[in-house]
């Protein structure tokens, strides 16, 4: 029988060549050309069509229509990197069944994908979005080679199958578990394979725990662990020093010769297009765990309970494996948050309650620095680099107060990892607090002088960096620094947000403005604000829509999704008087505890952002006292303005959420020579936009046509936003027309004057 199987062809400019069977992934090979490459293929694909079951191969015989579609896809930021957009080659495949089209879409080079969709349209975005929570999985440097190079291609190619014969006698001996380990050898990696150099950093910490998995996965019957912690507490490294001592036999007599496997779900299930397939790969791992008793470490267990699902039917690997796992024939090892367990316990409570739960808690400082000093003289041996004992302390200090939602010791091992190996290339001998510190700052985008003792830092000079963004703000800009100079001296509530502020005054004034400066001067960018129109939270789910519901896959909302991407941030959340009252509830957890945990058990952690709430409450019975520019002295005005925002906050808000705000900023109305400022400021950028200096133009304003742009610019009621409207009508619409139509030389003068009401 000859079966046709669809080939993901890459061709890369040297010649070499990735070959990619779309029904199975996991059987990806590469070679120097696509003819070497093709044959490697060739003959792991005419093994695995031949182990399938019968029905799968006859549906093979013909190959559905199918096409190459590039999509680009963004893997969210996180603590370790920006957010990267990659470019994801989708092979969509047209299946008919009963007369109807379903289209199925699948991604070769991104282990895990692939979705369907009865509509071609739907079909893209549920694969972008699952192509993006497969790659944030990943680490950078996988999922940049994920992306689409060289010349991509679809090409079928015949397989011949022999019929089986009619004689039927058995067949002769064969190695227990032969077809079953090629299986879990293509999606997994044998941790037991070979002993590693060094043991565990501070093993001697930890050697409790690891007597306790021992004894566990020695137990006759029920014999599955379930590692549960922190991030970065070293449930992984645990998992690897079981490997270790196993390989070497320093272990109970039940533990002795077996093998431990380290898969993934995703992995194993790679490419399973077709009914019965993943099920065929489950029993797989069953069957060589019960031929060699090997023992399988797969990671969260809430990925074994995705895998398998779909849109018709909630049937998965979980079920497949529990009965196998109550009866002590398969052993698994799975790691996962209190979060984490809970949320799979709630979906597959059996399951679960087939592993032992052992805890890992995180080490005290004390053990910390034990761990540290360990991994310090691995480095330095690694690295050929000399570690002062100021660098582990600092590694130390930093992750506590500055990464309180991620765990001890990986945390800050990790930060001195990342230290000492950018030390290593950059050929210095040498690391310190210093350098550890500068590691920290470009990680988080902090400014050194906000978390080194060493470097000094004024109010004056944050003043004068926000005073040159935001004009007329005086006492608004005093209580940012403020802010700023509590975080910098580390006197900030450790169990709260950075801040809680409330921004209270008109429209245009620079409310936003000022949280955009301040976002760029604590974290080097104004993409660091995560800002949330709460008018779009007025209606009585608002709360479900903040913090998710457990009736949707990802579970997350917008906010908590945010925050868990860059947790170092300012969080906007604009015109918060408009949000329903179920929001204010929600956010006494943020503002009171710097933590908002999602339907699915799932904490976010603020400690590490400032809030700014803005309002403008009060707005309308300010003005009574007239419109226009203020002419009432500065600190009378101030005073006044100030009473009577405050008095309608407290009005608006319940006492324990006011109470909860840090502080009330209020903005004043802008006086006419701001508003000049503010004009002459935006005409200064405007000469910096490329088409300008690109034509090395020289551009002049003459005073007349600001004070004019000031005029008609400025709104009692919408403040100084409408300058910017002003500004395109007046100016640029007019300048583009004569650098479009006079094509000017470079040094040429464009004066821009007034006639008039005319400019």
């Amino acid at each position: 029988m000859v079966v046709k199987v669809l080939l993901h062809l890459r061709r890369e400019d040297d010649g070499r060549a990735v070959i990619t069977p779309v029904e199975f992934p996991h059987l990806a090979k590469d070679g120097s050309s696509v003819d070497a490459a093709r044959r490697r293929v060739l003959k792991a694909v005419q093994q695995q069509v031949e182990e399938i079951r019968p029905q799968l191969r006859h549906g093979m015989r013909h190959l559905p229509p199918a096409r190459v579609v590039d999509v680009p896809v963004t893997r969210p930021a996180s603590d370790e990197s920006d957010a990267i957009e990659v470019v994801v080659g989708l092979v969509i495949v047209d299946r008919v069944s009963a007369g109807k089209t379903t289209y199925v879409a699948l991604a070769p080079n991104v282990p895990g994908v692939q979705v369907s969709s009865k509509e071609l349209a739907d079909l893209l975005a549920i694969a972008i979005k699952k192509i993006g929570k497969q790659l944030s999985r990943m680490p950078v440097h996988e999922a940049i080679a994920a992306g689409e190079t060289g010349r991509v291609s679809l090409e079928s190619v015949d397989i011949n199958v022999a019929e089986p014969a009619e004689d039927t006698a058995p067949a002769g001996p064969q190695r227990p578990g032969g077809n079953a380990e090629q299986i879990v050898r293509d999606a997994g990696i044998e941790l037991t394979a070979g002993a590693r150099k060094r043991p565990m950093a501070g093993v001697e910490v930890r050697e409790s725990l690891v007597q306790r998995i021992l004894a566990a996965l020695a137990t006759p019957e029920r014999s599955c662990v379930v590692l549960v912690g922190r991030p970065d507490v070293g449930k992984t490294a645990l998992v690897y020093e079981v490997a270790d001592r196993i390989s070497k036999g320093s272990v109970a007599p039940g533990l002795e010769g077996r093998a431990l496997w380290r898969l993934d779900a995703n992995e194993l299930i790679s490419g399973a297009m077709f009914t019965g397939m993943w099920q065929a790969r489950g029993h797989a791992v069953v069957q060589l765990a019960h031929s060699t008793h090997a023992i399988f470490a797969m990671g969260e267990p809430g990925a074994i309970i995705d895998a398998g699902k779909h849109y018709q039917s909630d049937n998965n690997l979980s079920r497949l494996f529990r009965p196998h796992m109550e009866t002590g024939e398969l052993t698994l090892i799975c790691e996962c948050t209190e979060e984490g367990f809970a949320a799979a316990r709630k979906q597959e409570p059996s399951f679960m309650d087939a592993f032992h739960r052992i805890d890992v808690a995180e080490p005290t400082a004390q053990e910390t620095h034990l761990i540290l000093n360990h991994a310090a003289r691995s480095l330095k041996e690694a690295q050929q680099v000399e570690i002062d004992p100021g660098a582990t302390e600092a590694a130390l200090d930093l992750t506590r107060r500055f990464e309180p939602y991620r765990g001890l010791p990986g945390k800050c091992v990790r930060l001195l990892e990342e230290t000492v190996r950018s030390a290593a290339a950059s050929k210095v001998e040498r690391v310190g607090r210093t350098e550890v510190v500068q590691s920290f700052a470009e990680r988080t985008g902090m400014p050194l002088a906000l978390l080194s003792d060493e470097v000094a830092l004024r109010a004056a000079d944050i003043t004068e960096y926000l005073t040159a963004r935001v004009l007329g703000q005086p006492e608004a800009v005093d209580a940012v620094v403020d802010v700023v100079m509590v975080v910098k001296a580390a006197l900030s509530d450790s169990q709260k947000p950075l801040a809680t502020l409330l921004f209270i005054g008109p429209t245009g004034v620079g409310k936003t403005e000022l949280v955009k400066a301040l976002a760029e001067y604590l974290f080097g960018s104004r993409d660091r604000v995560i800002r949330l129109d709460m008018a779009e939270y007025g209606t009585a789910d608002a709360i479900q829509r903040l913090t998710g519901t457990t009736w949707t896959r990802e579970g997350d909302a917008e906010l908590i999704r945010r925050i868990r991407e860059q947790p170092f941030s300012v969080v906007l959340l604009d015109e918060i008087e408009k949000a329903h009252p179920s929001v204010y509830d929600g956010l006494l957890a943020v503002t009171g505890e710097g933590r908002l945990t999602d339907a699915r058990g799932r904490t976010a952690d603020f400690r590490n952002a400032i809030v700014v709430m803005t309002s403008n409450l009060g707005v309308a019975k300010a003005r009574s006292g007239g419109l226009g520019f203020s002419a009432e002295p500065a600190t009378e005005e101030g005073a006044r303005l100030r009473k009577r925002y405050v008095d309608q906050v407290e009005k608006f808000f319940r006492p324990e959420f006011f109470n909860r705000l840090d502080r009330v900023v209020v903005f004043r109305n802008l006086e006419r020579e701001t508003v000049l400022r503010i004009a002459r400021r935006e005409l200064g950028h405007l000469l910096l936009r490329e088409g300008i200096v690109r034509r090395g133009l020289l551009v002049e304003f003459q005073d007349d046509v600001v004070e004019a742009l000031a005029d008609i610019g400025f709104h009692p009621r919408y403040g100084a936003r409408p300058l910017q409207r002003e500004i395109e009508r007046a100016v640029i619409q007019p300048l583009a027309r004569l650098l479009v139509e006079a094509r000017p030389r470079s040094g040429d003068l464009v004066r821009v004057t007034r006639s008039g009401k005319t400019i």
